[in-house]
């Protein structure tokens, strides 16, 4: 896949000896919403608590407890918020 201007996410998650980490979040207390965008590693969105709408490619999908997003790598993705609701999710990325 070709790097869209604006969407490619090239940071780096955990170290080169343990290329994994977990981010804790919540929409909207910590930000109103993740921006479209991919990467080359892989990513798994679990559902903690609320409830929130999830973007997989052209598939627009409201996430609520319980649910778990497999966003392979290269696929666009984003997640934003439900008017007065939060959504709490973990997410765990890894390169392959």
């Amino acid at each position: 896949m070709s790097k869209l201007i604006g969407t490619y996410e090239d940071k780096k998650h955990g170290s080169e000896s343990f290329p994994f980490n977990i981010y804790p979040c919540t929409i909207p207390l910590d930000f109103s919403s993740v921006a479209l965008h991919w990467q080359e590693g892989m990513e798994f969105i679990f559902i903690k608590k609320g409830s929130g709408i999830v973007q997989v490619g052209t598939d627009i999908i409201e996430a609520k407890q319980g649910d778990i997003f497999i966003i392979p790598p290269t696929i666009l993705h984003a997640l934003r918020s439900i008017p007065n609701q939060s959504m709490e999710y973990e997410n765990f990325l890894f390169d392959l």
